[in-house]
């Protein structure tokens, strides 16, 4: 019987032991430590991360993004908040940007981005994406988002 009983409390143990390495690992990955920020980035993204507390948003994490050089925009932070994760691009003061989008065959899409710096000529780049994206523009901030319901609270509080 206390044999038993050992092996219970053991495979409750290790159980523990697994579920806990297995929750770890999930935080870990919506917040890696030790990500990098690019240094203009790391400047604006404080007050992207104060402006959406303002609106009932907790930023848990900022980190680096995939998305840095999409249309030779370098300064991008990751941003990873109870309502999901987004991207936002910090745009050079003075610069518009258009981004529009056009449904491609097989379920892509075709982002084509057009910037405008006051005194040169619009730059145009574009790509493709296996989903749809939002973009939003609040100020110098454009934020990229990949859920529809993350986009319609982010357009009402911008």
């Amino acid at each position: 019987m206390k044999a038993r009983r050992y092996v219970i409390l053991v495979a409750a143990v290790a159980f523990a032991v697994v579920f806990s390495a297995a929750a770890q690992a999930q935080v870990s990955q919506r917040c890696p430590s030790g990500s990098v920020l690019s240094d203009s980035a790391y400047h604006d993204a404080p007050a992207v991360k104060e402006f959406l507390a303002r609106h009932g948003y907790l930023v848990r994490c900022i980190t680096s993004s995939t998305m840095e050089s999409t249309a030779q925009l370098w300064d991008v932070a990751g941003f990873q908040a109870d309502q999901g994760t987004f991207t936002v691009f910090f745009l050079p003061r003075g610069e518009d940007i258009k981004v529009s989008e056009t449904p491609a065959s097989h379920g892509y899409y075709r982002y084509t981005f057009v910037r405008t710096v006051p005194g040169h000529r619009p730059r145009r780049y574009a790509y493709r994406s296996d989903g749809r994206e939002y973009y939003l523009r609040h100020g110098d901030w454009l934020f990229l988002v990949w859920d529809a319901r993350i986009a319609n609270q982010l357009r009402d509080i911008l």
